[in-house]
């Protein structure tokens, strides 16, 4: 393929707009500036592979580029659409998603059985201390986890797919992105507006709440 469909896909304005309609539909580089070509790059490469490239000259990563273009061609026709970029962007944000999960579920998996309980959980997170005491108040000066630990066992029981009290690496994704999975999308809603709610009255903002409403909605299919 010529390397004029890899410099249109990587420069064209309706390119760039695709990768950060993907890119905003997930908490993929929340610290990342929309702006900025590493936003781009990343979004459209991977976090590892974005690195990789960073290392190459202009030729080697024109070359890497080429060989990749044929996996985004869905269809085959020799050119790639704004969806099959789509897809591929979704793609990576998924991959990125899932070893961010796998990582987390293999620190947490003390007795290495392929499953993280909550207990196992709030030991490794919290302390051994917290376990079976998660909403024991704090003694004076010290910080105080109930509500972190109420916020996280919500979120636990809710990724927990299968209801087996405890969670897969699948599940384990579904509890740090609960924005990405359709059984965790209205907890994940739910506390963000919980945190738009700052004087605890039930209310939010109502710009702010219509604003994270509507990028939820854009996420379900």
């Amino acid at each position: 393929m010529k390397l004029v469909v890899v410099v249109v896909l990587i420069a064209g304005a309706w390119c760039r707009s695709a990768i950060r309609q993907a890119a905003q539909e997930s908490e993929y580089m929340p610290h990342a500036d929309p702006n900025s070509e590493d936003y781009d790059h990343e979004s459209f490469l991977g976090h590892d592979k974005k690195e990789e490239f960073d290392k190459l000259s202009s030729r080697e990563a024109k070359e890497r580029l080429q060989r990749i273009i044929p996996y985004l061609d869905e269809d085959g026709n020799g050119q790639i659409s704004e969806d099959e970029l789509h897809d591929w962007i979704k793609k990576q944000l998924l991959a990125y998603i899932m070893d961010d999960a796998r990582n987390l579920h293999e620190g947490n998996d003390v007795n290495h059985d392929g499953f993280v309980s909550w207990k196992e959980y709030v030991a490794t997170t919290y302390g051994l201390g917290f376990v079976d005491n998660e909403q024991q108040a704090p003694a004076e000066g010290e910080f105080d986890y109930r509500e972190m630990i109420l916020r996280d066992y919500n979120k636990f029981i809710t990724a927990d797919a299968n209801g087996d009290q405890f969670l897969s690496i699948d599940e384990m994704a579904a509890f740090i992105h609960p924005e990405e999975f359709h059984h965790t999308k209205d907890l994940a809603l739910q506390e963000s507006m919980n945190d738009l709610d700052r004087n605890k009255d039930g209310l939010s903002h109502w710009t702010s709440t219509w604003q994270i409403f509507s990028q939820m909605k854009k996420t379900k299919t």
